[in-house]
């Protein structure tokens, strides 16, 4: 496991926009930051049910398809044009 930076959470929480690359284990650390978890074939926990977390095509989302985490932490984007297009397209933009 490679060493990085330590992040001061509540002041990166708050920020309206965040833009940068994550090693897999600055991803697994942000998604628990976030309060949910992995299971063990990389599918995400919601924090209060402990189901497998759907992305915002209905479909259950493996933490390495994971592109973005929205609102509320509870809107999952894929890595791929279609998950942005279908968000962006839900509210109007």
């Amino acid at each position: 496991m490679t060493e990085y930076e330590q992040v001061e959470w509540d002041e990166l929480l708050r920020e309206k926009q965040l833009d940068f690359i994550l090693t897999r284990d600055q991803l697994v650390d942000i998604i628990k930051q976030l309060g949910h978890t992995i299971d063990d074939e990389d599918y995400i926990l919601d924090r209060s049910t402990g189901e497998r977390t759907l992305a915002i095509d209905v479909e259950e989302i493996k933490a390495s398809d994971l592109a973005a985490a929205l609102p509320g932490s509870e809107v999952f984007l894929r890595k791929n044009i279609a998950s942005f297009s279908q968000y962006l397209a839900e509210r109007g933009l």
